[in-house]
């Protein structure tokens, strides 16, 4: 039978956090294995016996794994960002995991921003069928949080709309790129009948609507469709 994980045993590895906090690799070794150990001590004890938050805990190492693979994958160390996204990856895929966020629409966050970063990794690998497969899941989450006005999915998604309007296109598969560029479109219309919306985020959206334009008028142009084409073209630079 296997022992355990103890109270006192996740604090002391939460304590030893504190005195860490200088060196990033270390730090990130220990909230490793406090996520994973949490995972399974939750499974017969409640959070109430911890001192600390279980779920801030695990969004942490969440966002620092995410923040070190895209330090990999810009510095071009690809592989180094397949290690590091799967040491969050396999977790998100836990069922076990839900019982620490507790909160299905903040797990489909981290699992939309690991998604988008694995996508990446995959593009950056030339990978771009992989990605699209990839992004497609992340967009499947983010079109539900988007639906339910939850976080700021509204705006987020027109971004990943572009996303998978660019790997569609470099992969020469135009049609879906228009669509994915139309469905941003779409996604601003809905982002803007907010009434509580600001000017910052209201010129945020106008240059998501120049590049959505823009795109629309490149794939249309591609897939021979001159007088569309040149409307979104025109309604670009307008």
């Amino acid at each position: 039978m296997a022992t355990q994980i103890k109270a006192e045993h996740l604090e002391q590895l939460y304590k030893m956090l504190e005195h860490l906090k200088d060196n990033e690799d270390d730090y990130l070794l220990i909230l490793e294995k406090l996520v994973y150990l949490l995972v399974e001590y939750l499974d017969y004890e409640s959070a109430s016996t911890l001192s600390f938050e279980p779920k801030q805990v695990t969004k942490e190492f969440v966002e620092l794994v995410n923040k070190k693979t895209v330090q990999a994958f810009t510095a071009d160390k690809i592989e180094e960002a397949m290690d590091v996204i799967g040491r969050v990856a396999e977790l998100l895929k836990r069922e076990e995991t839900k019982r620490i966020y507790m909160n299905q629409e903040e797990l489909d966050e981290a699992k939309i921003l690991t998604l988008n970063n694995i996508c990446c990794i995959h593009r950056k690998m030339n990978k771009y069928d992989i990605a699209i497969r990839v992004i497609d899941l992340a967009i499947s989450l983010e079109e539900r949080l988007a639906k339910m006005d939850y976080g700021f999915a509204k705006v987020s998604i027109i971004s990943t709309y572009l996303n998978k309007c660019a790997l569609c296109s470099e992969r020469n598969r135009n049609k879906e790129a228009a669509e994915a560029a139309l469905k941003g479109l779409k996604a601003i219309d809905e982002a803007e009948k907010k009434r509580d919306i600001g000017a910052d985020e209201q010129e945020h959206l106008q240059r998501l609507r120049i590049l959505c334009n823009y795109h629309l008028g490149v794939e249309y142009e591609k897939l021979n469709e001159k007088s569309k084409a040149l409307s979104y073209i025109e309604t670009a630079i307008k």
